[in-house]
């Protein structure tokens, strides 16, 4: 170790016992710390047990002040090792009377990507020397730990056209092979697999649509679908229970529909689907997380939804689009495919029944550039109840490397989307 790690690793103690006492003056900001932090983010052992013990009180429901947080701490034998009720009561002191939360969260969180750049590093340095480990294992274990602190950012090399020669035609002969089957990954409505042969490896799908036009319902469909393929929770238990969503939503499930949603459950369970709901994801946050899920879960498919929530430091929404879009367009191209899901407004005027077109897409524009494939959801609603006609269909309207069009479908009460034969 350097002669500069041995004056201490880096660190805002400071800023984290105002990030404990600002909770404890006002339980408020208690949400925004926990969406931004960890336990282990926490540089000082102390401090680290008081916020997981504070975590343990918010989860539960209780109010997390000063009297339970103690009774918490002396539960799990802890109150001794923090400093006791003197230390506690010590977190309030100095503590400004509306503090920055997100600016003390993002101090300690860059303090805590620092240490474990430090210990990642060192790891490696210790097999390195140990020479047990063979240089490749020692350098794909940095890679990984790397890409789960904060994401590996590579510049492709510019390659000669004679080095993708062999993939382009290995990719030809396996699609002559094929003669038309189903190429990649299934969407569940068989007039829209057959328009593109599915969802392949590096595509960039958009699926766009208005609200409660069902983006998120098909999005879903995909996912279970293709986990099914290869061996949310509610709504993917009726779809695939094939009962009737509001009847798992009202509670008016009979014996027999109870039996179909365990059995489920159960089948469900065992799918490899993984769900990040992190709130205020980064564009880089979700790029380092969808590189790592791929190498430690050969991950086939992404959908992000939707795209407009994701962050990224933009002067406006189309500039911020632009930047996810880039970032998207690249996890398709060198690890698996990416469906994201696209919010587009009502209809402008007195139609509530005008067909959608790219022009709809707006702020979504760089996106639906970079994608191959865009399909909208089209649900128009009867002019005098507004309620679904039934008439629905599914819009094609890009791929770079087939037909574009319209598909009739159907929406099911399960929540799941079916070919509509006409």
């Amino acid at each position: 170790m350097t002669q500069d790690l041995r004056r201490g690793l880096p660190s805002s103690i400071d800023a984290e016992k105002s990030i404990l006492g600002a909770i404890l003056m006002d339980n408020t900001v208690y949400v925004d710390a926990v969406d931004l932090l960890r336990p282990d983010d926490f540089a000082l052992d102390s401090n680290r047990r008081i916020f997981l013990r504070m975590m343990d009180l918010g989860e539960t429901g209780r109010p997390v002040e000063l009297l339970l947080l103690r009774e918490e701490l002396a539960k799990h034998k802890e109150l001794d090792a923090i400093g006791g009720m003197a230390y506690l009561s010590s977190l309030t002191d100095g503590v400004p009377r509306r503090p920055s939360i997100a600016h003390l969260a993002r101090l300690v969180k860059k303090k805590s990507h620092l240490r474990k750049l430090i210990y990642a590093c060192n790891s490696t340095i210790e097999q390195a020397l140990e020479q047990i480990e063979s240089p490749a294992s020692c350098a794909a274990g940095l890679h990984e730990a790397l890409l789960a602190i904060e994401g590996n950012v590579d510049d492709s090399a510019i390659s000669h056209v004679v080095q993708f020669s062999d993939q382009a035609y290995q990719q030809l002969e396996e699609h002559c092979s094929h003669k038309g089957e189903l190429l990649g990954l299934t969407t569940g409505i068989t007039g829209l697999d057959e328009a593109t042969t599915g969802i392949r490896k590096n595509d960039l799908w958009m699926l766009a649509g208005r609200t409660g036009d069902g983006k998120t319902t098909l999005a879903l469909q995909i996912a279970w679908m293709n986990a099914a393929k290869q061996k949310l929770l509610q709504r993917i238990w009726a779809q695939v229970a094939d009962v009737p969503a509001d009847a798992i939503y009202r509670g008016t499930l009979t014996d027999e529909m109870k039996a179909k949603v365990r059995a489920a459950m159960k089948q469900v369970g065992e799918w490899p689907i993984y769900i990040d709901d992190s709130a205020g994801l980064t564009v880089t946050e979700l790029s380092a997380r969808a590189r790592l899920m791929h190498k430690r879960h050969c991950t086939e498919l992404i959908i992000v939804d939707y795209v407009q929530v994701v962050e990224a430091r933009a002067k406006d929404e189309r500039q911020k689009v632009t930047m996810v879009s880039s970032q998207l367009r690249r996890i398709a191209k060198e690890h698996c495919a990416v469906l994201t899901v696209s919010q587009m407004p009502r209809p402008a005027g007195h139609d509530p029944n005008r067909r959608p077109t790219k022009f709809d897409l707006k702020e979504s524009g760089s996106l639906e550039n970079d994608a191959k494939v865009v399909v909208m959801l089209y649900r128009p609603v009867d002019e005098h109840n507004h309620l679904p006609t039934g008439a629905d269909e599914v819009l094609i309207t890009k791929q770079r490397n087939g037909p574009v069009g319209y598909k009739p479908i159907a929406l099911l009460p399960s929540l799941r989307f079916k070919d509509r034969w006409l």
